[in-house]
């Protein structure tokens, strides 16, 4: 309550993976989790997002329409009413969506159009991308960038990367028009960059 001077703990579970969190008010927020099922990680909570409709007082489970999501990597409120997410990384691939301020939510397999999803980026409620990667396998994997044009309905393939060896991690828009991917390398050969637009995403 004071700019981060200080911080008092509300919500604690043992051996789970906290991934990403994000509140569209002052009351009403949603934390999502990896899941489980990485050998990577030492995570045994099944439960994929928990949200607050006290400000983080207290934190429940989110009930969602559709196949639960394994894990969820990547939150972000979009407007009022809606609010996105995806996950996970390294597979299993979820999208998450809801039009109505969080009251309720609809999850969807992507199983078919990704390997990993990692981050979503929407400019307005029907234009967004979603970066991830192309398989579950680290190593095999190749950044991956999804975009739609009609809220998440359908979805097209906007950047796949010649080398493998890695996935997209994260994504700013500095500008409307200037943005930045940052790629996560898995191995130790090949080339390191980021990705970069300058014509908001369509290049």
């Amino acid at each position: 309550e004071d700019g981060g001077d200080s911080w008092e703990q509300k919500f604690r579970k043992k051996r789970t993976f906290f991934r990403c969190l994000i509140f569209k008010d002052s009351l009403n927020g949603w934390l999502g989790t990896l899941g489980t099922g990485d050998v990577a990680l030492n995570s045994v909570d099944t439960i994929s997002m928990y949200e607050t409709k006290d400000g983080g007082e207290t934190w429940l489970p989110t009930v969602f329409n559709g196949p639960y999501p394994k894990g969820l990597c990547g939150l972000q409120t979009v407007s009022d009413n809606v609010i996105v997410g995806c996950g996970r990384v390294r597979g299993p691939s979820y999208f998450i969506k809801t039009e109505n301020g969080g009251k309720t939510w609809n999850s969807y397999d992507y199983n078919h159009l990704a390997g990993s999803l990692i981050a979503p980026h929407f400019y307005n409620e029907k234009h967004g991308i979603l970066i991830g990667g192309t398989t579950t396998d680290k190593k095999e994997c190749r950044s991956l960038v999804l975009e739609t044009f009609d809220g998440g309905n359908t979805w097209d393939t906007l950047y796949i990367s010649k080398q493998k060896g890695e996935y997209c991690w994260k994504v700013s828009f500095p500008t409307k028009n200037r943005g930045f991917i940052s790629i996560q390398r898995n191995v130790q050969d090949g080339d390191f960059y980021v990705l970069q637009t300058e014509d908001g995403g369509k290049t």
